[in-house]
């Protein structure tokens, strides 16, 4: 795709919502079949088959479900009713097929008797849902359906992978008091029609992400007029163990830092580690976590949980926990130096305003945060101007943690 004119850095240049889109299997007790979001904790269910899960009733209309107010006056329900009987009557008197009216209707077709998507592979039920949706729109405008070559103008091969943020303490508040780490995590498979056309490049100078299910592409970089526009769907080509391993070696050259670090050993004296019993450590950790976060509401605060006395005679729990402690800030003060290590290589692969620099400046940010270390301000507005040119005003809803970042930075100054 040529550009006809000049397009400014951090421009939007392209926004699509998908042909044809499909969750995938594993991900369909976490996000919305529809929008792709994470589920909340009540979610509605298809009407037909309550097999797909969606965040809201509007998710479900969208996706071939049937509006309740529509028949409501049919069933001269009386006006009192409560919500919570009202959301009975409205589930259990809705009729089992979907209206045909719904601009989307991905889900209308496989509801009747055979649920596709719990018996076929995602890539089927992406190709089912093309053709029917073409089939569709042919009906519509008197045409006789030509199904010869659709999939393939369709590029299904090129379908977009649709990513979620997933953060390392995603489930805890913006304020809680840990280290903060972003990854994409894959939850569905869509075919975008126009989005399709743009190239891919190990050298990109655009950008594509999803907020719900849109597609949004943006320019990375200023382009001139009759230059191409070409994303990167997949590793850039400078990324391998060779170069990888070069850039180490020579950044480690030039600094102070001229030990070989181990897998396996510890960071701080050197010594061997089990790494497979650490883990097994930390699962039956996480466990015991797990069980007590769950009654922590039955404990009472003035008791040991050990002896079951007073903690003015028992204060063993108090110096457990002033010694956890303490070994949390020993581990973010060792931590500190090789995040900003790992950030200096990753400029060195990729460039200094590259995402990848962006992700790990949120870890090293909030670690420097932490220790309440003023440098913590320079990063953070680095951090800022990097994501402004990759995802322009939605940043701060791909991220919601650089706001609390950006505001607990600032008290430094």
């Amino acid at each position: 795709m040529m550009t006809s004119t000049d397009i400014p850095l951090a421009s939007l240049i392209h926004k699509e919502d998908p042909y044809a889109a499909i969750i995938l299997k594993n991900c369909r007790e976490t996000h919305c079949a529809f929008c792709f979001n994470e589920l909340p904790a009540d979610t509605v269910p298809c009407m037909s088959c309550s097999i797909p899960l969606y965040c809201s009733l509007k998710c479900q209309l969208q996706s071939g479900g049937q509006e309740f107010s529509k028949y409501k006056s049919k069933y001269e329900l009386p006006q009192d009713l409560s919500d919570v009987l009202e959301q009975y009557i409205r589930t259990v008197t809705s009729p089992g097929s979907s209206s045909s009216t719904v601009e989307h209707a991905e889900h209308r077709h496989e509801c009747l008797g055979m649920h596709w998507p719990a018996v076929l592979p995602s890539d089927v039920i992406l190709a089912g849902r093309i053709l029917v949706k073409h089939i569709q729109q042919q009906n519509r405008g008197g045409v006789q359906p030509k199904y010869h070559g659709i999939l393939t103008s369709f590029k299904l091969g090129d379908n977009f992978r649709v990513v979620r943020m997933k953060y390392s303490d995603g489930k805890q508040p913006l304020d809680y008091d840990a280290t903060s780490s972003v990854e994409q995590v894959q939850v569905a498979q869509a075919v975008y029609s126009r989005g399709s056309f743009f190239n891919h490049s190990c050298q990109p100078n655009a950008h594509a992400y999803f907020l719900s299910r849109t597609l949004f592409i943006r320019a990375t970089e200023h382009v001139v007029a009759g230059l191409e526009l070409e994303l990167s769907y997949g590793p850039q080509d400078m990324l391998n163990d060779d170069n990888i391993s070069r850039v180490a070696s020579r950044l480690f050259e030039q600094t102070d830092y001229s030990c070989c670090f181990e897998p396996g050993y510890c960071l701080s004296c050197g010594s061997l580690c089990d790494l497979e019993a650490s883990q097994k450590t930390i699962t039956k950790a996480e466990i015991c976590i797990k069980r007590a976060s769950n009654t922590i509401h039955f404990i009472d605060p003035f008791h040991c949980q050990l002896a079951g006395c007073t903690l003015a005679s028992c204060e063993t729990p108090t110096t457990l926990i002033m010694d956890a402690l303490k070994s949390i800030d020993i581990l973010r003060t060792l931590l500190h130096p090789f995040n900003k290590r790992i950030a200096e290589i990753l400029e060195k692969l990729y460039g200094e305003d590259h995402i990848v620099i962006g992700n790990e400046l949120i870890k090293l940010s909030s670690i420097q945060l932490y220790m309440g270390q003023k440098s913590t301000a320079d990063n953070m507005n680095r951090m800022v101007a990097i994501f402004s040119r990759y995802y322009g005003s939605h940043a701060d809803i791909m991220f919601p943690y650089l706001r609390y970042l950006k505001r607990e930075a600032g008290k430094l100054v």
